[in-house]
């Protein structure tokens, strides 16, 4: 254990004599003598049985034990924990010493103390008449579960178009003022910055957003069919230098840059796939070109979801369905079908409902290494896919019908939850008890419009996007 020198030492010590003198005092020597040495039913004087290293008595095993915390607890800062402590001794008195990190901070068996984040080491040191004792255990205090960022960050009142968790734990988001950063890996000092045209954006207002496992930052624009978005570096100041722009030059139909994510898997992994109001565009890393397909026959519209599964698929949802691409890394990206030698394997429609009818497809998610695929509708609310190696064989379940509110995004944390945004609040879906949980009342406001994930910690990050602020979910509260 850790202690500071001369403390709780100091203290256990001049209790401790105390202590034991007033338990010899007021002793009459002469009943438990035995001047003649033969009478062995005499009691013995306490004086001749002192230990010298104890000064007082034999120690005939104390015991100190902690009731309270448990080893391994988990709290969030701010909590009491309560400290609870049973000592097993000699004697009637004892001095109790409760430390962490070997700071003292409790002087009684039953006493509590405010969480400080981070791992930590409780101790209860315990001293009595005839011996002393420790016990430690390990817990962890973790952040609050629930931090809201708000107007003091000048993130309220606005609307949301994208949120993009950076590897460093930051945030990248693009809304009605522009691109913004928020910083808040130190927890007592976030910050935020918003970028504008003056920085070199682009629009105004951007919406796309892609902060990519490299460290650039992706920013997708909406209305021009001359430029749709732009690729920045970021520099140790913050300032952003142009890298690229996001240029679809062979058609003046693509106009929108609405969704960009980056593939983790197989030969394309850092590719930059993109939704546009076209379908899916992407940008070819290894080559170092972007490549754009004429749109499918069957009806599409505006992609606001892109997705990967473990064998190297990408995931297109739009307003009328959802389609699967198996991208030959060639550089041209075709949308004819794959028996002709084009990337498109196949698409559906997974509601119930006709070709043409529109599904108003919000958003569209699958878990780092998983098989399921979470689809949010406008219209229909939430559309879970156990994709099979076909249509044919993938399994589509719906959650709620009709579903409570309007569904915007859609997260899966990859730890058995599915974080669902509505017009209503925010909803958690539990895997494996299959029971749905209203979270609003941790929002400032019960409107989520945009979700991200980062599952570089553990459990994973969850931020929610409100027209109030930006909260962040460290943990399920």
């Amino acid at each position: 254990m850790n202690r500071k020198p001369g403390v709780v030492v100091n203290l256990y010590s001049a209790l401790t004599c105390l202590i034991v003198l007033s338990a010899c005092v007021g002793k009459d020597d002469s009943a438990g003598s035995n001047p003649g040495g033969d009478d062995s039913s005499d009691s013995v004087d306490i004086h001749e049985t002192q230990d010298s290293e104890t000064g007082g008595c034999t120690d005939t095993g104390s015991t100190a034990d902690i009731v309270a915390p448990v080893e391994g607890a988990v709290f969030v800062v701010g909590d009491t924990v309560a400290l609870e402590g049973v000592f097993g001794g000699t004697g009637d008195g004892s001095v109790v010493a409760w430390s962490v990190d070997g700071v003292l901070v409790g002087a009684d068996l039953t006493d509590s103390w405010v969480a400080e984040v981070g791992p930590h080491t409780v101790t209860l040191d315990v001293s009595g008449v005839c011996g002393s004792a420790s016990a430690s255990v390990a817990i962890d205090v973790l952040e609050s579960a629930v931090t809201v960022f708000g107007g003091d960050l000048g993130l309220a009142g606005l609307s949301w178009h994208g949120l993009s968790a950076a590897p460093d734990g930051t945030l990248w988001a693009t809304a009605s003022v522009g691109l913004i950063h928020l910083d808040a890996t130190v927890a007592d000092a976030p910050t935020s910055r918003v970028y504008t045209t003056a920085d070199g954006l682009y629009k105004a207002v951007p919406y796309g957003i892609l902060a990519h496992s490299d460290g650039t930052i992706w920013v997708g624009d909406v209305g021009d069919v001359d430029r749709q978005g732009s690729h920045f570096a970021v520099e140790s100041d913050g300032a952003l230098t142009l890298l690229s722009t996001i240029d679809y030059t062979e058609s003046t139909e693509i106009q929108y840059a609405l969704r960009l994510r980056e593939q983790p898997y197989g030969v394309g992994a850092g590719d930059v796939w993109m939704g546009t109001n076209e379908g899916a565009c992407l940008y070819d890393a290894d080559l170092g070109v972007f490549s754009e397909h004429a749109h499918p026959v069957h009806p599409h519209s505006l992609s606001y979801g892109i997705a990967f599964t473990p064998d190297g698929s990408i995931w297109n949802g739009d307003q009328y369905q959802i389609s699967r691409w198996e991208y030959s890394n060639d550089g041209n990206l075709s949308p004819a079908a794959m028996s002709s030698g084009g990337d498109l394997a196949e698409y559906w429609v997974p509601w119930p409902v006709g070709l043409e009818e529109p599904i108003a497809l919000n958003d569209i998610d699958i878990a780092p290494g998983s098989w399921t695929l979470w689809l949010a509708s406008n219209l229909y609310g939430i559309a879970r896919i156990d994709v099979g190696a076909d249509v044919g064989t993938s399994v589509t379940t719906l959650l709620g019908e009709p579903f409570p509110a309007t569904a915007y995004a859609i997260r899966d944390d990859g730890d058995g939850h599915v974080w669902i945004g509505t017009s209503t609040g925010l909803l958690l879906w539990d895997t494996a008890t299959e029971t749905m949980t209203d979270l609003s009342a941790w929002l400032p406001y019960a409107n989520v419009t945009q979700l991200t994930v980062d599952n570089a910690t553990t459990p994973p990050t969850v931020w929610a996007a409100t027209p109030q602020g930006i909260v962040r979910f460290s943990r399920v509260p």
